[in-house]
C-alpha cells in the first residue's frame, strides 16, 4: 500500500510539476466520527476543501446525519475524492464506497486519497454514467461536464448504466449524484437500483438539466419522489430546508438529501 501511495504521489507531482513548490501537501479532516487525510494538489482545491470551512457547512452536517455505518454508497461524480473519503469514513471499515468520475486526473487523485488513508472497500473508476454503454465527449477540466459537440479540451470517455454495477458490487443503500446537469441521463440507467428505494443525494443543476434533454419532472418520476422525504440546501444559500416538490424551484442549484418515507 505504501508503494502504491508513493506511485500516486509521484504521478501527482509530475502532473503539477512547475505550477508551485507548495503542492501537493496533506490536509486532515476531523469531525465527530469522520476522520481522514487528503491531498491538496493546487490552489483551487485548497479553497474548495478547506477543512475548517467544511466542518461548519450545513451540507457537511447533512452528510453526518444521512450516512450510516456499513452503508453501501455509489458516488457518481467524485472530483478529487474529498467527498469519497468523507463517505468512506462515515460508512466505516465494513461499508462500501464505489465512485465513478469522467476525468482521468480526478480519478488518479481520488485513488491517491484512498491509498493515503488505506481505505478498504473503496474504489474510484474512470467511467461516466448514462442509460446505456457507449462513449461520450466530456470537457477535460477538474469539474468536468458532458459536451454536446467537439470542443477544445474535450476527451472521449466510456459510460455505463449504473445498473450494470450490480453484478459486481450488488445494490447500494445510497446513491450520490453530482454530474453538472447530466442527472436525468444518469438516473435513466439506475432503474433497477432505484427499485430498492435507496437514500439519495442528488446535486441538481436546474438551469443545465434541460440542455441534456431532461427535466425536473422526469427526475421526480424516475426517483418516485412521492415515496421520499428529506432536506435540501441551495448552492447560493446553504441553509438546510425541508424538501417539498411543490415549493422547490426547478431552476435551483441545490443538493437534495432524500430518504424513503416511513410507513
Amino acid at each position: 500500500m505504501r508503494r502504491e501511495a508513493g506511485a500516486f504521489l509521484r504521478a501527482i507531482r509530475n502532473k503539477i510539476a512547475g505550477k508551485s513548490d507548495r503542492y501537493p501537501y496533506v490536509e486532515e479532516f476531523s469531525l465527530e466520527h469522520a476522520h481522514f487525510k487528503y491531498w491538496i494538489t493546487d490552489e483551487l482545491y485548497r479553497e474548495w476543501y478547506n477543512p475548517e470551512a467544511h466542518r461548519n457547512w450545513a451540507e457537511t452536517q447533512a452528510y453526518l446525519n444521512f450516512v450510516n455505518r456499513n452503508d453501501r454508497v455509489l458516488e457518481v461524480g467524485c472530483n478529487n475524492g474529498f467527498t469519497t473519503c468523507l463517505l468512506k469514513s462515515l460508512t466505516g471499515q465494513d461499508g462500501l464506497v464505489v465512485g465513478l468520475d469522467i476525468i482521468p486526473e480526478n480519478v488518479m487523485i481520488s485513488q491517491a486519497q484512498i491509498a493515503l488513508n488505506r481505505f478498504a472497500n473503496c474504489y474510484v473508476l474512470n467511467l461516466g454514467a448514462d442509460d446505456k454503454r457507449k462513449k461520450i465527449k466530456v470537457q477535460n477540466t477538474n469539474n468536468g461536464f458532458v459536451v454536446l459537440k467537439n470542443s477544445i479540451g474535450s476527451i472521449e470517455v466510456d459510460v455505463v448504466p449504473c445498473d450494470a454495477l450490480i453484478s459486481e458490487f450488488g445494490f447500494f443503500d445510497i446513491i450520490k449524484i453530482d454530474v453538472e446537469g447530466y442527472e436525468g441521463n444518469v438516473l435513466r440507467g439506475c432503474r433497477e437500483l432505484l427499485s430498492k428505494n435507496p437514500k439519495l443525494m442528488i446535486e441538481l443543476h436546474g438551469d443545465e438539466i434541460v440542455k441534456y434533454n431532461s427535466s425536473i419532472n422526469e427526475i421526480y418520476d424516475m426517483i418516485g419522489v412521492d415515496r421520499y422525504e428529506g432536506i435540501y440546501c441551495l448552492r447560493a444559500d446553504p441553509k438546510l430546508r425541508t424538501f417539498d416538490k411543490n415549493q422547490f424551484n426547478p431552476r435551483a442549484h441545490a443538493t437534495l438529501f432524500l430518504k424513503p418515507k416511513l410507513h
